[in-house]
């Protein structure tokens, strides 16, 4: 190209391309909510006649709530669906298995394996639209908290199927009724926020070691958020005072 020359389509097309901003649909909105219902709505749930089956009711509404905050493409809903229903499916039959059955224990151990899998699904596809997204927006902000609480969710997924294959990998200050599905639930909140009370402790290597991943887990997430969060607001701005 000789000196001067406006540059041609081939010169121009090795720039750098800025990547598209992406569409906000506005379907977290129903996610945050039935996230924070489950956890309010746990404690008082477990003392109603068929517990079991009103907790599992109100998964289900988080499982359908994050299916649909997913659900960018066909491919995407397959993938949740294909995750969340046998979920359920494990979940309904672990309820109907004798209590005290080697069935049972396994049928919600591969349920609480699967649950996780899941929010770690859920997470992953919420985080990739956060960071595609070009503004600062009540959906992105849903997808922010819905995140930190399907981080919380999924970690105690995690110790209970490990509480449950392994027997003793807490201590509880007070005794807890089946494998301490709520207790663990707080615990891991309590991990995630590093407030550490102390009322419930790890006691093996395998449990340590997890509660160490989730303690960094939380600390990475919110730095990177409120990383994420300042660059938007900060390139809305000046775009904005450019006009």
């Amino acid at each position: 190209m000789n000196e001067g020359e406006p540059p041609t389509g081939e010169h121009r097309a090795a720039e750098p391309q800025t990547p598209p901003c992406q569409e906000e649909r506005g379907r977290a909105k129903f996610l945050l909510p039935s996230l924070v219902a489950l956890i309010l709505f746990y404690p008082a749930a477990a003392e109603f006649p068929f517990a079991s089956y009103l907790i599992l009711a109100m998964n289900a509404v988080v499982l359908i709530a994050a299916v649909y905050a997913v659900a960018e493409t066909k491919t995407h809903v397959r993938i949740a669906v294909a995750l969340a229903a046998p979920q359920l499916v494990l979940s309904v039959a672990a309820g109907l298995a004798p209590p005290e059955s080697t069935a049972a224990a396994w049928l919600s151990v591969v349920a609480a394996g699967l649950l996780a899998v899941f929010y770690g699904y859920a997470i992953e596809r919420l985080l990739r639209s956060v960071l595609r997204a070009c503004m600062v927006s009540a959906e992105v902000l849903f997808q922010g908290l819905s995140i930190y609480l399907l981080l919380g969710l999924g970690w105690a997924s995690i110790f209970s199927a490990l509480e449950q294959i392994a027997p003793g990998s807490f201590r509880f200050s007070v005794t807890q009724p089946g494998h301490g599905g709520l207790a663990l639930i707080y615990f891991s909140f309590v991990t995630l926020t590093t407030l550490g009370y102390g009322d419930i402790t790890p006691l093996t290597d395998r449990a340590r070691s997890l509660v160490i991943l989730e303690t960094i887990t939380g600390q990475l997430y919110l730095a990177v958020m409120v990383a994420r969060l300042v660059t938007l607001y900060g390139q809305h701005r000046r775009s904005a005072s450019g006009r």
